[in-house]
């Protein structure tokens, strides 16, 4: 029993290095291909071994602040508002449902000529359920 343990422990520590290893290598990758000359880049691809070194993107990096700040700013800004819009389209028809959709109730229906003495409201849990239908 102790050599099945064992084995299955070899095996879940193989997996768990794969599984390591590939979440790890796409930022290898992009390290690499920060540190790749530009036209290497265009002409051969990506590639964890790149035929030419270069530091430009770095260099262009830190000497050209401004644009990569304003890069960043617009991106908060657009993602801001999307999620606000995102969260207003999602959030509002269902607090429309939750205020004007009761389970019981029918507030739409409620007839404005009507005196609040002539209303005839129902509820779910009403014992004349049944005669409000």
């Amino acid at each position: 029993m102790v050599k099945k343990d064992k084995g299955y422990q070899i095996f879940a520590n193989i997996v768990m290095i794969l599984l390591c290893v590939l979440a790890v290598l796409p930022f290898v990758l992009l390290f690499m291909s920060s540190v790749t000359d530009e036209q290497t880049l265009i002409t051969d691809g990506y590639s964890f071994f790149p035929k030419k070194f270069s530091l430009y993107a770095y260099r262009y990096l830190f000497t050209r602040t401004s644009s990569v700040i304003r890069g960043y700013i617009l991106s908060i800004i657009v993602t801001t508002i999307g999620t606000v819009l995102n969260l207003l389209i999602t959030v509002l028809p269902v607090l429309h449902d939750a205020v004007f959709g009761r389970p019981g109730s029918v507030l739409s229906d409620v007839d404005t000529n009507l005196s609040h003495s002539e209303h005839n409201f129902c509820f779910a849990d009403s014992e004349l359920a049944d005669e409000c239908l």
